[in-house]
């Protein structure tokens, strides 16, 4: 597929959020709405979130937790839900929040005046027409109007750090206003060619959900610890006359105009102390300002769209046959469920990609349920760190799809939310080690919400966080990284967990309360009645011990690497030994609980109890094929039941069905996932960007997996991908792969070890391997699996059968 195919493109303005074409280095967001003449761009600043450092502690839940626990050993799941509930949850955690609105309004004559308030239309519709470049990372627009063509051209930059925007029309010249608001308290003020917006975010925001008064709370600004930001527009090249307004910027007689803008908050690192004088974040903006205006237009383009294509550019991909010509986004996403567009796939995949890029470079915060792009001050869910499944989701592909730095951000927020969980554990349960339960913000929140134990009371995020420390290494292969940072994070849940673990009334070590986020079930055990309650807590859920069976395993493996096992490690491998065992149940599924509960919703969206199928790798047809099988018994009954019709379970069945090799209902999953996503793939209620990354994953999936010690090619490709190539995809243990097909089958492919070391493949068809034009020995089993030994920087082509 060549560049021009990487594109996002529409025929009229965003309508609404979800529509808005999506821009950013990892810190700075932009949502580009593309109405003409006048614009709307959102701003977002990755560290803009209301609060401020606390800590929380509800006394009760470690005084009541032995009656809770004797509660699910007696079998009394509803009155230890009830008092979960009702006594031992905690508060809610902080949102995420909108910097700011810059509205830009071009116009052919007169005054500007208040004319970016004006939504007037007056052009052609066959003429409009906005893109985004995945390849550059740039969004044009393009449209005519009074008989003369007008272009935009819109990128935030990392290198300079800024939002950068031009506007040109071929002929004549045009007027320019700019002006910005916001929906957080700020104060607007104009200065020679420069706009400076100002100002603090709320003390306490409650979630949408939330019925509190007031909502929205801003204490007196002398007292107030919150954020404090602000944003800096500038006309740094034009040929117009630049006037300053009280409020806004005019520019007049103008060709072409490019302005910048740059913003910043006081956020100085996790618990680092902060200036609450907003006048020198200001000073911060007109630095970054000064800096980025000092090069050209051409320059600072140019050197955006060199470093976000070093990125991009790692991968390639191609699944055909190709659609059509001519068709936009939204036609094609309307299409998809009745239509056979498998390359609409291939561009999924990169613009997962590019969202990672853009959402997520080092040394700025992980991806939160909106990625970095946010216009609410109450966002869906608070748009923060929902750790049972939705901010990992927006990193399982960020290493198979070639950007193992982009996972940075998602392995710093574990080491900070470990401080912070230290805490956390010790105060809510009297136990060592860090704990994290089923939100984080950028305080590092760690105790259990407010709300229902369903999803509060799950003390198990930890041990998820710590598969991606793990998972990282298994890809980099860094010893020093797994030395001093992945390992002792691992090693000190790993604590947390095993202390947490007591003897129930069978005799094996189970977790109590525990929960299957965010399930509920008919307690038919104790007497109760199915017909009149449910509940959500009792023992040992297959989450639980899948989640903690995989992190000890993992610790005992790291530990061997680096030569430090000790006594724990033995305490580790006895208390998997003893472990409440896998269960399955009358129809052939993997229980989700401990006992065959009835579900009170068989068509849930989370299927926690899959874990160990994906992303974990317990459930194997290798390693335990009783087990694998029982999960697709357990996929196939959501599926039946409409659990996987959008939104992340989608993305999530996508991989796990990858994982069972079905290929046709990944093919159909795949097809059906964008309805209910706006153009700019957010889910176009609750606006989660989970989805898309999730997406990109699964596809990936399809296409290559590496879990189960070997490279297995091909493993899940749907009927309808008939052809197509992909390069650079990356497998555990440091081996980049591309691969081509046709008519479904594989017909050549090579392996670029990144690090050397033994490689093991598989694919069907595959006779030898090959070192230029040598073949090399190898060593086959039984199953069709290749074994050969690498050399670092060496590719490696794949001897297939004609």
């Amino acid at each position: 597929m060549s560049n021009e195919s990487y594109r996002l493109w529409e025929t009229t303005p965003a309508a609404q959020f979800a529509e808005a074409h999506l821009l950013g280095n990892g810190r700075l967001g932009a949502a580009v709405f593309g109405t003409a003449p006048d614009e709307s761009i959102v701003i977002n600043e990755d560290t803009l979130w209301s609060g401020s450092e606390s800590s929380h502690v509800n006394k009760n839940a470690r005084m009541l937790l032995p009656e809770a626990k004797r509660l699910i050993f007696e079998h009394k799941f509803v009155e230890a839900n009830r008092l979960v509930n009702e006594r031992m949850l905690g508060i809610w955690m902080q949102s995420y929040q909108p910097l700011g609105t810059l509205y830009v309004s071009t116009h052919a004559g007169g005054h500007p005046g208040s004319e970016y308030l004006r939504r007037a239309g007056g052009i052609s519709r066959d003429s409009y027409r906005r893109t985004l470049d995945l390849d550059t990372a740039i969004e044009t627009i393009e449209y005519r109007e009074d008989g003369r063509w007008f272009r935009r051209e819109y990128f935030v930059s990392a290198p300079a750090q800024v939002l950068a925007v031009r506007f040109s029309v071929d002929s004549g010249v045009m007027n320019c206003c700019l002006a910005m608001n916001s929906l957080l308290r700020h104060t607007v003020s104009v200065a020679g060619e420069t706009l400076l917006v100002a100002g603090r975010a709320p003390d306490h925001v409650e979630p949408s959900f939330s019925s509190a008064q007031p909502s929205v709370v801003y204490l007196p600004d002398d007292v107030s610890k919150s954020i404090r930001f602000a944003a800096v527009v500038r006309v740094v090249e034009t040929d117009g006359v630049v006037t300053a307004g009280v409020d806004r910027l005019s520019v007049d007689g103008a060709r072409s105009i490019v302005f910048l803008l740059a913003a910043h908050t006081n956020y100085s690192g996790y618990l680092g102390a902060r200036d609450t004088d907003t006048a020198a974040v200001a000073a911060k903006c007109r630095n970054t300002i000064a800096a980025a205006g000092a090069s050209s237009w051409e320059k600072i383009r140019e050197q955006h769209v060199d470093e976000h294509g070093k990125r991009f550019r790692r991968v390639g991909i191609e699944i055909g046959p190709a659609v059509p010509e001519g068709r936009s986004t939204s036609e094609r996403m309307a299409l998809q469920a009745d239509t056979e567009d498998p390359s609409f796939a291939a561009l999924a995949l990169q613009y997962t990609r590019y969202l990672i890029i853009a959402g997520s470079r080092p040394g700025t915060q992980a991806a939160n349920l909106q990625g970095i792009w946010n216009h609410l001050v109450q966002p869906a869910w608070s748009s923060n760190y929902t750790t049972n499944i939705n901010v990992q989701m927006n990193y399982w592909g960020a290493e198979v799809l070639n950007l193992s730095e982009c996972h940075g951000p998602m392995l710093d927020l574990v080491a900070e939310s470990a401080e912070s969980g230290r805490k956390t554990a010790a105060d809510w349960y009297g136990l060592d080690g860090w704990v994290v339960h089923h939100n984080i913000d950028l305080w590092r929140s760690t105790w259990p919400s407010a709300g229902f134990a369903c999803w509060a009371w799950w003390p198990m995020a930890a041990g998820w966080l710590c598969r991606h420390l793990w998972q990282h290494f298994e890809y980099g292969g860094d010893m020093k990284y797994l030395a001093e940072f992945a390992y002792p994070l691992m090693e000190d849940a790993a604590r947390f967990l095993l202390s947490s673990l007591v003897e129930d009334e069978e005799g094996y070590l189970s977790t109590a309360p525990s929960t299957s986020p965010e399930n509920s079930f008919f307690p038919d055990e104790g007497g109760q009645s199915p017909n009149d309650v449910t509940t959500s807590v009792s023992k040992s859920s297959t989450m639980d011990l899948s989640i903690i069976r995989e992190l000890f395993e993992n610790c005992g493996r790291a530990a061997e690497l680096l030569g430090v096992r000790s006594d724990f490690h033995d305490r580790l491998d006895r208390a998997i030994k003893r472990l409440y065992p896998f269960k399955v149940g009358g129809s052939g599924q993997l229980q989700e609980w401990c006992f065959e509960f009835r579900e009170s919703n068989p068509g849930m969206g989370h299927v926690s109890h899959m874990y160990g199928l994906y992303p974990g790798n317990l459930f194997t047809p290798r390693r335990n094929p009783e087990l694998y099988e029982a999960c697709r018994k357990s996929m196939l009954r959501r599926y039946t039941h409409g659990a996987f019709g959008g939104g992340w379970p989608a993305s999530w069945a996508i991989s796990l069905f990858a994982r069972l090799k079905e290929q046709e209902i990944c093919g159909l999953i795949a097809k059906g996932i964008y309805k209910g996503l706006g153009t700019n793939f957010m889910t176009t209620g609750s606006l989660q960007m989970d989805c898309v990354f999730g997406l990109g994953a699964g596809i990936a999936e399809m296409l290559i997996q590496s879990h189960d010690g070997r490279i297995e090619l091909l493993p899940a490709l749907p009927p309808s991908w008939s052809e197509g190539r992909v390069s650079g995809l990356v497998a555990v243990g440091g081996f980049e792969v591309s691969i081509r097909w046709e008519a479904g089958r594989l017909v050549e492919g090579d392996v670029r070890s990144l690090r050397g070391g033994v490689c093991r493949l598989s694919a069907h068809g595959l006779r030898g391997i090959r070192r230029g034009e040598k073949q090399i020995n190898v060593r086959s089993s039984e199953d069709g699996t290749f074994e050969f030994t690498t050399e670092p920087g060496v590719v490696y082509k794949l001897d297939m059968e004609r």
